[in-house]
């Protein structure tokens, strides 16, 4: 591994504070690309996208309340507003989602998954390397009905009975240098070594 793969693994961070400076679709198609270079058992290439940009967020603002609506009897005025404004914290959203089992061959859905996650990492790493902030966020609003309806992508379609999940909402801007970068302090990694 070169010292500059390395030191790309190590800083980056989750950057939650970003700008509302519009980031070209050609940076975006191109943090795209590099989640497609996830490993994947049995190339079943499993990631779905979809973007959400300029007005198009509220698309998904309007799912997320909506959704909430349904699921909980009790909500106030200001926590749908909260939920109303989460699509707007960054200028690009791109959903991230997985289609299990449309391969020629499938692996356990797992796999699919765990390809997926791989992929977001990849897209994460991608954004900081050129310069964007990013941060994975997924959570209960990924699970509504109307948020996964948005989940159209080529010709797939999200599909719960076949096991598909939205990993995440992967938020990118330009990082607000107004707040300073997050510390992160890993602990020491567990390892069993076996040498004898």
């Amino acid at each position: 591994m070169t010292k500059d793969i390395f030191a790309s693994l190590v800083s980056r961070r989750s950057i939650a504070k970003v700008t509302d400076q519009p980031v070209s679709r050609s940076l975006v198609e191109r943090v795209i690309e590099a989640g497609t270079f996830a490993p994947t058992h049995k190339r079943t290439d499993p990631w779905r996208f979809v973007v959400f940009e300029g007005d198009g967020r509220q698309k998904l603002a309007d799912a997320m309340v909506e959704g909430y609506k349904q699921s909980n009897r009790d909500f106030s005025a200001e926590k749908l507003e909260k939920i109303a404004q989460k699509p707007f914290r960054a200028p690009v959203i791109v959903m991230v989602w997985c289609a299990v089992g449309r391969g020629k061959k499938n692996p356990p859905p797992w796999e699919d998954y765990a390809a997926v996650a791989a992929c977001l990492q990849n897209m994460s790493l991608a954004a900081h390397g050129f310069g964007l902030g990013s941060i994975w966020r997924s959570g209960s609003l990924t699970h509504f009905p109307q948020v996964q309806a948005l989940c159209q992508s080529g010709d797939d379609s999200f599909n719960l009975e076949m096991g598909d999940q939205i990993m995440g909402l992967l938020y990118i801007g330009h990082p607000d240098c107004n707040y300073p970068e997050p510390n992160r302090f890993p602990n020491p990694a567990q390892v069993n070594w076996l040498d004898g």
